[in-house]
């Protein structure tokens, strides 16, 4: 997905340039007051989700954007007998600063940025919980040696991911003449993940057995708590500008 993501990415480098009135960008930047998003890209994530938000102006070079996202669909990785009622959430928090103003070649005079135009550095934290039910025998009664008998049991299980992230990105329109509503908004970014799994109404001494023997990439639910790695993040968002 992220391979699909950099190819949009190299879509939004090639933007058109055209020329528009310096007025009529004025009183855009000054009449725009929130984006509505979407996050297409999202339904061909591994986790495929519904995910859409909003950014919101907090100054001239300065705004705040929260996206969610939920997702209830089949998808390979979890597509079988043992993992079922699959489902994820998510959630997006944004801090941005517009740091170059939107066609700043045209403009030469024009010093900064201005939102909702142009490039911008911004730190997102993100979080995503993926919940399935995982259907599998537990030994009872084993503490002292074998098992007395074995239970077949329709477990919750849950996987938990937290991230941070320091971005670069650049928001335009997709028309300049006149300029259009629709925004495209793509980034790039750095930054720390963590990935932990509980498994409920279980021992720690099962969990731990259960964990042994997952896999590394189609078992994902099944590894237990990593270390914090670093990650990168690529995103494409479609906006709808609110305002005059």
């Amino acid at each position: 997905m992220k391979l699909f993501s950099l190819l949009f990415l190299s879509l939004c480098l090639a933007r058109p340039v055209l020329a528009q009135d310096t007025l009529s960008l004025r009183r855009y930047e000054t009449g725009s007051r929130l984006i509505l998003k979407a996050s297409p890209l999202t339904l061909i994530n591994f986790d495929p989700a519904l995910q859409a938000g909003a950014e919101w102006r907090t100054g001239t070079r300065q705004s705040v954007q929260l996206v969610l996202g939920y997702g209830q669909f089949n998808y390979y990785v979890y597509d079988n007998d043992q993992y079922t009622h699959q489902e994820n959430w998510r959630v997006r928090g944004e801090y941005r600063w517009y740091y170059r103003h939107y066609r700043s070649y045209l403009h030469p005079g024009r010093r900064g940025g201005s939102f909702p135009l142009g490039s911008y550095f911004s730190v997102e934290g993100f979080f995503k919980q993926i919940n399935a039910r995982n259907n599998r025998t537990i030994g009872r009664e084993c503490e002292s040696g074998p098992c007395a008998y074995f239970e077949r049991m329709d477990l919750p299980v849950s996987r938990f991911i937290t991230a941070g992230y320091a971005k670069v990105g650049w928001q335009f329109p997709l028309q300049t003449q006149p300029l259009s509503r629709f925004l495209l908004d793509c980034s790039l970014g750095l930054g720390l993940r963590h990935a932990s799994v509980r498994e409920y109404g279980v021992s720690r001494r099962d969990q731990d057995a259960w964990f042994g023997n997952g896999g590394f990439f189609y078992n994902r639910v099944r590894q237990p708590e990593q270390p914090v790695l670093p990650d990168f993040t690529l995103d494409i968002k479609l906006g709808y500008r609110l305002g005059k």
